[in-house]
């Protein structure tokens, strides 16, 4: 080949493309296009027929069923989600979950939808050199637009207001990175509890603590600390060392909620009286003493020696006094009390090397407690999952009401004492007697012990005391006064759930996980898809009405401007699909002649 004639081509080619774009027009003669050889082509002023004839429609059919698609499946989406919304996560039938559903039709949505885009970015490219000058960059920057957020933000950089409907093309690209996420975002799902029929729960409470029908008789055969309910010896020995048992409740579902429910209880109260207490420690020698002076007027004492004979140290830990609440003649108003105690813990370090025992018995922690029986009201018992939480429950003092009564039971006859709140006239509460008096007796004996280094027992208080030495577990109690609370209310669950109990029913519930949707997520999405149908739209039209080839992303329209020897001008007016079927005839090669820059037709 001629250089000098390539290089003629050449120009030739690339008058005639300008000529294409400026004159994109075509005149019918007997239903024929007119051939290059007739001269320059024109648009007549009446003519309304493109190059690309038939329906206007007829080169988007691609991009008009990917729009479809992308409508139908956002459709499909808001469908699912209303149809979805609030029923049980459990109810949901498919093998996969919705979110991958509601994830996998939402990629379909974004892929055709970025079909559509990619077409109408690749339109606009012609659209934005038709009767425009331009730099020949632009090519590249619309080529690169329509495959990837790179590529968008590079034309909305360089092209921004310049080409408004590119650049606007370009932003939905990049937000579509978001249409995913904000889908799946508007899928939730909510832990909900429900009532369901026929289903119910139960919790005991009680007004009656009789747990053995003990009698009253003159022998007092039932009387004594070793009487006690072997039930709430168990419960004061176990709290002493482990967290009180949970509330017990029963329910079907192992979700229930009852509120307000009271109940005869035993109550504490503890006081930290450190402050208030005086100590004296007289020497005496080898053995060192001191004394401990309540308000209450106990007296208790702390010692520290060390034997000789063993080597031992012997320092009090724990030392405590009680006196019984109870009185067999009670007048009315006076307080249900159980048991009253004074306690000191000796909590100091003691160094052995240098003997300082008196640094570790003058500084006691003291405290004055009282325990006795009371109305318990807990707000809010629920049992969640079969695990079960109370609110810390409302206390009421009873007092006594100065009356009995007698009941008659398989054993004989018991005496009830009945206790009242203060100020209430309609609700007793009534404790057999002789439950009454063993219960104070014990925890009287419970709560007068000591306790000291290598296992020293002090002398208990109450003679004959059948109660065991607890005095070891008290002196490392961190928290006493919270840890007789937990007495307390191992003692009220013995109680509560004593033979005399009532059952308060409700109604069970069934906690379920339910889908939530929140659909102001879905906004992007369908202002996204609102957008790309409106701007494919009006791409479409302009097209139309301006005469400008249907070429979008084809590389072989800009070819066909450059093959030496492919006179393809009447093909381009008539958009990518005739350059594509001519293209399967037509073969190429890159000439040496040419250094590689222009492709040549090979016969």
């Amino acid at each position: 080949m001629d250089p000098n004639q390539f290089d003629k081509n050449k120009v030739e080619q690339t008058t005639y493309l300008a000529d294409t774009l400026r004159y994109p027009g075509v005149r019918e003669q007997r239903g024929e296009f007119v051939s290059d050889e007739q001269g320059p082509i024109h648009v007549g002023a009446a003519n309304s027929t493109t190059r690309e004839g038939g329906h206007i429609y007829r080169h988007w059919q691609l991009e008009i069923l990917a729009g479809f698609l992308s409508v139908v499946s956002l459709v499909v989406i808001i469908v699912v989600l209303w149809i979805e919304d609030g029923r049980a996560l459990e109810d949901w039938r498919w093998r996969i979950g919705p979110t991958a559903v509601i994830s996998f039709i939402s990629t379909i949505s974004k892929s055709a939808l970025l079909v559509v885009i990619n077409s109408a970015i690749g339109q606009l490219k012609w659209h934005n050199f038709y009767g425009r000058t331009n730099s020949l960059f632009d090519m590249q920057l619309f080529d690169d637009s329509g495959r990837g957020v790179v590529g968008a933000a590079m034309l909305i950089w360089h092209k921004n207001r310049k080409a408004v409907l590119a650049s606007l093309a370009a932003f939905i690209v990049i937000a579509s990175l978001l249409v995913d996420p904000f889908v799946q975002l508007a899928l939730n799902f909510t832990t909900a509890s429900r009532l369901i029929p026929g289903e119910s729960g139960g919790v005991q409470k009680t007004e009656v603590y009789d747990p053995v029908g003990n009698i009253h008789d003159n022998f007092f055969t039932a009387y004594g600390a070793s009487a006690v309910n072997a039930q709430m010896q168990s419960a004061i020995i176990k709290t002493v060392s482990e967290p009180p048992s949970p509330l017990a409740a029963s329910c079907s579902t192992g979700n229930c909620t009852w509120s307000e429910v009271s109940t005869l209880a035993i109550c504490s109260q503890c006081s930290d009286v450190t402050t208030q207490v005086q100590v004296s420690c007289p020497s005496q020698g080898r053995i060192h003493q001191c004394f401990y002076n309540f308000p209450s007027g106990n007296n208790i004492s702390g010692r520290a020696f060390e034997a000789g004979h063993t080597a031992q140290f012997f320092l009090t830990l724990w030392n405590s006094t009680a006196s019984t609440g109870y009185d067999s003649l009670a007048d009315a108003g006076k307080p249900a009390d159980l048991v009253n105690f004074d306690a000191v813990q000796l909590k100091g370090k003691f160094d052995s090397d240098n003997f300082d025992f008196d640094s570790v018995l003058a500084h006691p922690t003291a405290y004055t407690c009282q325990m006795r029986f009371c109305a318990k009201t807990y707000e809010s018992i629920v049992m969640e999952n079969g695990v079960v939480s109370a609110s810390r429950p409302r206390v009421t003092k009873l007092f006594q009401t100065g009356v009995g009564s007698t009941f008659n039971n398989k054993n004989g006859l018991s005496l009830l004492r009945h206790l009242r709140e203060e100020g209430a006239d309609d609700t007793d509460y009534r404790v057999n007697e002789a439950d009454y008096s063993n219960t104070a007796e014990y925890l009287t004996e419970v709560f007068s012990t000591g306790w000291s280094m290598s296992g020293f027992r002090a002398d208990n208080s109450v003679s004959g005391a059948t109660a065991p030495n607890l005095g070891f577990r008290f002196a490392d109690v961190p928290d006493f006064p919270a840890k007789i609370w937990d007495i307390a209310e191992s003692m009220t669950e013995v109680i509560r759930t004593s033979h005399n109990s009532t059952v308060v029913s409700v109604q069970a519930s069934l906690s379920r996980t339910y889908i939530s949707v929140q659909y102001a997520w879905l906004a992007l999405p369908i202002a996204l898809t609102a957008l790309s149908l409106g701007l494919v739209a009006w791409v479409i039209i302009a097209t139309h009405r301006e005469g400008i080839p249907t070429l979008r992303n084809s590389n072989l329209a800009l070819l066909a401007f450059h093959v030496d020897g492919w006179t393809s001008g009447q093909l381009i007016a008539r958009g990518e699909g005739a350059l594509a079927n001519e293209a399967k005839g037509v073969h190429v090669t890159l000439p040496k002649e040419s250094g590689g820059t222009s492709f040549a037709r090979v016969e």
